[in-house]
């Protein structure tokens, strides 16, 4: 055996021991960030988290990558939201320069490519836009009429049932212009798994008295989503938390079509996630990608390939769920 074979499936083992402890590990986010920043911010020194949003600003004045320009729209309203609302000016350049760049993208909103979408997208950037607007960033709403209609379809639809903690739609809560009283945090401690939704849910609920223990709960959750980051920056935030279901399902998958997901070396470690995916699997009649969400289409069909292939059947009917006419859905009652 190649000498750098034993540290690499001792490295392996420790990686695979971890999935999903804690909520999991996650990267940060720029649109949630701004969002928590400008909404509900920590009560340590909010500066460092500040200046880490600056320093992710690209040359060309927008925030994320160029390899996906639709989604770059979002973090970069959001982010120049938060620095227009937190320095009252002192960060014009930054500002004008997100500014000038949504400009640039406008554009490309009249068209929708509906499968270049980032996830919520119909929901947040209108709710951003009307946002600017009321704060004097005048952006012309012209450009994403199709996407506002978008927005339309999917309001009348969410507002014909009542809003369940865990449901797809909750995860773009913030945008859904509802009040404290449709919703409560789930078990996690936060709005639909979102750090975004849930800042924008406490910035109401802190007013309530009546709410102190959830808005107590709410906090708690805000700070174990940014020690997910492990960035160590109070307010520097993921775009999801937790997401268990989602490392239980993926890392395992991951192994199996690299041929490892058997591994003699591997086993003691594998079965226990295993039998905790299954565990998932049964109690939920599916996997969602976190922890008290609803189950979704991808971490479902990916647990019970990995669930299979290690003797644990799952019955057909789990995928099948997702079965709409001609084609699976990722969660029900999508467009």
């Amino acid at each position: 055996m190649p000498y750098y074979i034993d540290p690499m499936l001792t490295e392996l083992r420790a990686l695979i021991a971890d999935l999903g402890k804690g909520g999991g590990i996650i990267s940060p986010s720029v649109y949630d960030t701004a969002q928590v920043l400008r909404l509900y911010p920590p009560n340590e020194d909010i500066e460092p988290a500040f200046q880490w949003l600056l320093a992710q600003q690209r040359a060309d004045g927008g925030w994320g990558s160029a390899e996906t320009p639709y989604a770059r729209d979002v973090p970069t309203l959001a982010a120049s939201l938060a620095l227009h609302t937190h320095y009252q000016g002192k960060q014009q350049a930054a500002v004008d320069a997100g500014l000038a760049f949504l400009q640039q993208q406008a554009d490309q909103w009249r068209e929708l490519p509906i499968d270049a979408l980032p996830i919520a997208t119909e929901m947040i950037l209108p709710y951003l836009i009307e946002e600017a607007n009321a704060q004097g960033l005048a952006l012309d709403p012209a450009p994403y009429a199709v996407l506002y209609q978008l927005r339309n379809r999917k309001r009348e639809k969410i507002g014909k049932r009542p809003l369940q903690a865990g449901a797809a739609p909750t995860y773009s809560w913030e945008a859904l212009g509802q009040n404290v009283d449709t919703l409560l945090p789930d078990h996690s401690g936060g709005i639909g798994h979102s750090p975004a939704a849930t800042a924008a849910w406490l910035r109401q609920a802190m007013a309530r008295p009546e709410l102190a223990k959830p808005c107590a709960s709410a906090r708690r959750y805000l700070a174990k989503a940014a020690a997910a980051t492990g960035i160590g920056i109070p307010g520097v935030v993921p775009n999801v938390w937790p997401i268990v279901g989602f490392e239980l399902s993926y890392a395992p998958y991951a192994l199996l079509i690299t041929g490892l997901l058997q591994h003699p070396a591997l086993q003691d470690v594998v079965d226990p996630v295993m039998d905790e995916l299954w565990v998932t699997m049964k109690r939920g009649h599916g996997v969602s990608f976190g922890q008290y969400f609803t189950p979704d289409v991808d971490d479902t069909g990916l647990a019970t390939a990995v669930l299979q292939v290690t003797s644990r059947p799952i019955e057909s009917d789990v995928i099948l769920q997702f079965q709409n006419d001609d084609h699976f859905h990722t969660f029900p009652h999508e467009i």
